[in-house]
């Protein structure tokens, strides 16, 4: 019985949507895999595989800029609603 071990393992830290990010790839027998990872706290953003390197970065990173980019939209989304209800509580104040 063999076992397959993770080989020629890469990791580099980067920017995906204005996030810093590590993307890490490695070999598993014939097929590459690659994880983004969000470094603090680590969590992983998204994953991907493919023949070679190249797509399994590839994948992960394109996974990995459609979520991100997501939170960003939310964060702005989030960030007009708290102003807008600052501005409705100083017409409330004013009224009162």
């Amino acid at each position: 019985m063999s076992t397959l071990r993770a080989e020629e393992l890469q990791s580099r830290e980067d920017k995906i949507e204005g996030w810093p990010v590590r993307i890490t790839s490695y070999r598993v027998g014939n097929q590459y895999r690659s994880t983004v990872d969000n470094i603090d706290p680590g969590a992983t953003v998204a994953r991907g595989a493919g023949p070679s390197r190249e797509a399994a970065e590839l994948e992960a990173i394109s996974t990995a800029r459609e979520r991100l980019a997501k939170v960003k939209r939310l964060e702005a989304s989030l960030s007009a609603v708290h102003e807008s209800m600052a501005a409705m509580q100083d017409l409330f104040k004013k009224g009162n």
